[in-house]
């Protein structure tokens, strides 16, 4: 993991020289430079980085990962479309990746953002009923809520509550309590 200081700018340095001279871990300074570049805020620059990736190093144990990245950054430039072929991506071809999960939140969150709430509101359901008890079930369970509430059916969204097991709503339910 890299951690952004004022040294980020040596940082791209080396994994640009990295790349350059096609060292064995280009694959890894691909995706590290990505990473930084995210967190410049320059997310057009990072998907552009791991387009690379993706071009070079189609087999790079890195590529799951990338794709999840590109996801969100292509979610925080308000680009819905290809954020969600790349979360598609992560979730029909690595199902058993270490992003599956969190692809599956961010593609519910792309529906949720697009004013699709019948497709976010299935995908967040589907995510609390398979992943019981994660963080990404409990980030589901506020999104429920929230659509729940924009579209004035919280008497729907306290009925499903209650069918879930071990739900811990005190942070999803704001000032709603179930009963």
């Amino acid at each position: 993991m890299f951690f952004y200081s004022e040294r980020s700018g040596s940082a791209l340095d080396y994994y640009n020289q990295a790349i350059a001279a096609s060292a064995k871990s280009s694959d890894y300074a691909l995706f590290q430079k990505a990473a930084i570049l995210g967190v410049q805020g320059k997310f057009g620059d990072k998907v552009n980085t791991l387009q690379k990736l993706f071009e070079k190093y189609p087999k790079s144990v890195y590529f799951d990962d990338g794709l999840y990245e590109a996801g969100q950054a292509c979610m925080a430039q308000g680009n819905f479309e290809l954020s969600l072929k790349y979360f598609n991506r992560v979730i029909n071809e690595y199902p058993n990746g270490i992003y599956f999960r969190k692809a599956e939140l961010g593609a519910a969150l792309v529906y949720y953002n697009t004013k699709q709430d019948d497709k976010a509101m299935a995908a967040y359901k589907r995510i609390v009923q398979k992943y019981p008890n994660t963080t990404e079930s409990h980030e589901a369970l506020v999104q429920i809520k929230n659509i729940s509430v924009s579209q004035n059916k919280v008497d729907d969204y306290l009925t499903y509550v209650k069918g879930v097991p071990n739900a811990d709503v005190s942070g999803s339910c704001g000032r709603f309590f179930v009963v």
